[in-house]
């Protein structure tokens, strides 16, 4: 008797999951996304005598990507008090951490830093400071955390299966 009710509980299970019947699907707007980075800037980093300030963030929605980007404002400050402005592009994977069932901003890399009149000897400087920024800010990022009380979002904590652009929201989808 016990070994028919676990078969076909069994049975359910694998059916439920094949017809994606445990799996969630979030849709996240860029306007919810900006919320999460407005908070965040301005920074300040500085190395050595340069400083930079990063301010106005973007969030760039890209169809056919499952990154997210992100426009930032730039002002760089060299020795002796001269300023340049220009601007940073990154790019953000999303990586789902199920212990705490949060989606997470993940594995920032920049992809493009655009300010003229740098001297060459400042760009690899500059550069550094645009990845600590990345590093440091826009890593680990909370941007949706699963309610523990809805039954559909816990049976959904176990696997991040796909995140993709589709007309101008992120599409996540959790299950099995």
């Amino acid at each position: 008797m016990y070994r028919g009710m676990i078969a076909m509980l069994f049975t359910v299970w694998c059916t439920a999951c094949g017809s994606g019947l445990l799996q969630r699907e979030i849709h996240f707007t860029s306007h919810q996304l900006q919320r999460k980075v407005d908070g965040i800037f301005p920074v300040e980093e500085r190395k050595g005598l340069v400083r930079a300030r990063f301010t106005q963030p973007q969030i760039l929605l890209r169809p056919g990507t499952d990154r997210i980007g992100l426009s930032l404002d730039v002002q760089i400050r060299l020795p002796g008090g001269k300023k340049m402005d220009g601007s940073l592009i990154l790019g953000s994977a999303l990586q789902y951490e199920s212990s705490r069932g949060e989606i997470l901003l993940a594995d920032p890399l920049i992809e493009d830093v655009q300010i003229d009149g740098v001297p060459k000897r400042f760009e690899d400087l500059i550069h550094t400071l645009s990845k600590v920024v990345a590093k440091r800010y826009l890593a680990q990022i909370p941007i949706y955390r699963l309610q523990a009380d809805d039954v559909e979002e816990s049976l959904a904590k176990l696997v991040l299966r796909s995140v993709t652009v589709q007309d101008g929201e992120v599409v996540v989808v959790l299950g099995l």
